[in-house]
């Protein structure tokens, strides 16, 4: 697909004319009608500004790639990853992996079903709290170090983290409370 296809695509998707796209970004009628004709190429500035309005790349937009977005990308490069990995792995663990990234993506597609982005926020401050934990440190602050071999310290970097858990699953309840998540 051309550029012209996939930008008249993007408009069509978005229920545009011409003219309420041309209002919207600021690019001609003239010059959207020609793009989509494939009877003139965008400057690098319109292509931005195009690849902005409609949330996709600027390789999408030139039919370089068929992932829309830089977070597709990033996301396919890591199933990817992980991808590779279980074929390498033992077998007693791949099953835990697998178990944990089926959990996860029910909860995340719950999530999407559900049209709660705040829930979804808080799941992921959930899941990244538990990242930094798992490395050591607390809350995104490298910098806040803590004294593994002193058993205070120990002890105060484990209480913030349960702190935090208990704050965020306290938020997830009261989520899912306002809208009537939990069944009689």
């Amino acid at each position: 697909m051309e550029f012209g296809k996939r930008l008249r695509l993007l408009r069509k998707e978005k229920n545009l004319t011409l003219r309420e796209l041309e209002k919207q970004t600021g690019i001609s009628y003239s010059a959207l009608g020609k793009y989509e004709r494939d009877e003139r190429q965008p400057d690098f500035d319109t292509l931005e500004k195009l690849a902005d309005y409609f949330d996709v790349s600027i390789d999408w937009l030139l039919a370089r790639t068929n992932i829309r977005t830089y977070d597709e990308h990033v996301f396919f490069e890591d199933v990817g990853d992980l991808s590779s990995k279980l074929k390498i792995i033992p077998k007693e663990y791949r099953r835990e992996i697998v178990d944990a990234i089926d959990a996860l993506y029910l909860l995340i597609n719950r999530q999407i079903s559900d049209n709660t982005l705040e829930k979804l926020v808080i799941i992921n401050e959930f899941i990244s709290s538990l990242n930094w934990f798992d490395m050591g440190v607390f809350g995104d602050n490298l910098f806040e170090t803590y004294d593994f071999s002193n058993p205070t310290e120990i002890i105060k970097f484990h209480s913030k983290f349960n702190n935090r858990m208990s704050e965020l699953s306290n938020e997830l309840l009261d989520q899912n409370i306002s809208s009537n998540k939990f069944r009689k």
